[in-house]
Parts: structure tokens; sequence; C-alpha cells
């Protein structure tokens, strides 16, 4: 594959939501470093809940298109969130109330993505003076047999800019805006994703903004955003 080549599919491999982007943990609550104590409680803002729906997508400023989504118990205790058409996400939620990312499958690409231990996406509680910081073990790997196409260390910083009231499918809700950095060292590329979120109380991940910047063998670079609005909103 050509180094132009694989910057593109990298690009579109991260493309990840942190749901929003967004999911067992082997190494406990050692793997983060969580906020004060008396920070916002994230749960409320992330429900487990069944439900369906659609977002708008935009990719690099080009015409939206319109995904259906669905977010479902499994038989153990994850849970999946399909936005068909583009990506799915294993989701957990530990004691703590944090809610971690298992790994990420993306069919279009032929790949999926395993992090060990989970990442975190919410912690449990979470404030703009105190980010939520970490790094986990991040595996990429071709879905058809499971060989690994590269692997590397994946850092992030969480944290809550700002809290107001939000419009949502389903009328106005408290929100919460959290902002989340993350940076992966793979063996072939460096990976600096920025991510706006905004989630609404008893609604979930109401619309984010995603920045991508890849570089890879130290010489080329790419640069890719999406953009995510929820347009409707029902039971599951």
């Amino acid at each position: 594959m050509t180094p132009n080549r694989w910057i593109t599919r990298l690009s579109a491999l991260l493309l990840v939501t942190t749901v929003g982007c967004a999911h067992g943990e082997t190494s406990g609550p050692s793997a983060a470093t969580s906020p004060a104590r008396d920070g916002i409680e994230t749960r409320p803002y992330f429900p487990f809940e069944q439900r369906a729906g659609t977002y708008r997508v935009w990719v690099d400023g080009g015409d939206p298109v319109e995904h259906a989504f669905t977010l479902e118990p499994t038989d153990g205790d994850t849970w999946l969130f399909r936005l068909h058409g583009r990506r799915t996400v294993r989701l957990g939620r530990w004691e703590e109330g944090a809610t971690r990312v298992h790994g990420e499958r993306v069919p279009v690409e032929g790949v999926r993505t395993v992090y060990r231990p989970p990442l975190l996406m919410l912690p449990a509680r979470l404030d703009a003076a105190s980010p939520a910081t970490g790094s986990v073990e991040t595996r990429i790997l071709n879905l058809d047999d499971g060989s690994e196409r590269d692997h590397g260390a994946c850092a992030f910083e969480i944290r809550a800019i700002d809290r107001k009231p939000v419009d949502t499918p389903v009328g106005e809700r408290p929100g919460l805006i959290v902002r989340t950095e993350r940076t992966l060292e793979l063996g072939l590329a460096r990976v600096e994703v920025a991510t706006v979120s905004t989630y609404a109380r008893g609604v979930g991940l109401v619309a984010q903004r995603t920045t991508r910047e890849t570089k890879a063998l130290g010489l080329l670079s790419d640069t890719t955003t999406e953009r995510m609005e929820l347009v409707k909103l029902g039971d599951g």
C-alpha cells in the first residue's frame, strides 16, 4: 500500500465516535486519572437505554448524509452503538460510573480497533479544572483474518468545557459539552484527534465535531474533519 493510500485509510479508520466516540478491563482504574469527586456526574448524559434514530453526518465539508443508529445491549455487560454504514462501537459502563470503549469495527475499511484496557469515553465525574487523563494500548486488526495492521499507545485528556441547555429532537434538555484530545502513536503514523461533543441529559450524544491530523513516515500529513448532529430519536 502506498503512503498516501495508508494515510487515507488511517484517517478514515480514526473517524471514531467518542460515543461518541465512546468501551472487560484488565488494568482497573489506574489506567486513567479521574477528576475531583465534586465534578459533574456524567451517567445521566449518556444513558444506557435501548435507542434508535438518525444522525446527520458531514465529512470534510461535503454534503450531509443521514445514517441510522441503534444502541442495544449485548448478551454480556456491554452495549453496541451502530452507526449504520459507518462503524460499530462496543461500550461498557464500570462500577464507578465511567463509560469506556472496548473496541470498534469499521467494515468499509476492513478493520477493527481494540483498546486494552478499554478507552475512557466519559469519566464518572468531570469538571473543567480537573481533566481525566490516561493512556491505553491500541491494536488495529484486519477484519478478515484478525492479523495485526498496526499498534501503539493512545494518550487522552477529557474535560468539561460548558454546561448549558441544548436543543434535541425531543425538546430542550440540560447539556454538557466535553472536549477530548487523543494522541495515537502508531508504528507507521502519529495521529492527533480533537473532539468537541455535546451531550443532553436523558438523551445522549446530540452533536459532535472531530478533527484528525495524521502524520505518516515523518513526511506526509492529512487532516480530516467530521461533524455529526442528532436529527431523530426513538426507542430501539
